[in-house]
């Protein structure tokens, strides 16, 4: 995407609430982007969709992006050491947004986004 790690300001995520799939995604996350941009999930608050989550997560970080505010994730308790965001709304620093569609039927994908190309 021509971008560095320092570039991504957030990770719209897959997380789903399952634990397991939660934690390696967060692990997977670390280790791309040491930087520890914010992150947030959708399927706390609309579930597992299958194959909408992603197009769901997507519309999520457009709209981050054009509201320079990352949206929480639902259900999340700030307990992580990670970024999550979490109960409010948090704004965004500039940069551009990783979107990571993970399904459990095997379907996987990570999308740049940015506000200012």
């Amino acid at each position: 995407a021509g971008i560095t790690t320092e570039d991504v300001s957030f990770v719209s995520g897959a997380a789903n609430g399952s634990g397991d799939m939660d934690r390696a995604e967060l692990a997977a996350v670390a280790a791309a982007l040491p930087t520890e941009p914010e992150i947030f999930s959708v399927k706390g608050g609309v579930g597992e969709t299958w194959g909408a989550s992603g197009g769901i997560s997507m519309l999520a970080a457009v709209r981050a992006l054009v509201d320079n505010t990352v949206p929480p994730t639902v259900g999340a308790s700030g307990s992580s050491d990670a970024n999550i965001v979490t109960r409010k709304p948090a704004p965004r620093r500039p940069g551009a947004a990783v979107v990571l569609s993970m399904e459990m039927s095997g379907q996987d994908s990570a999308f740049v986004l940015s506000d200012e190309l």
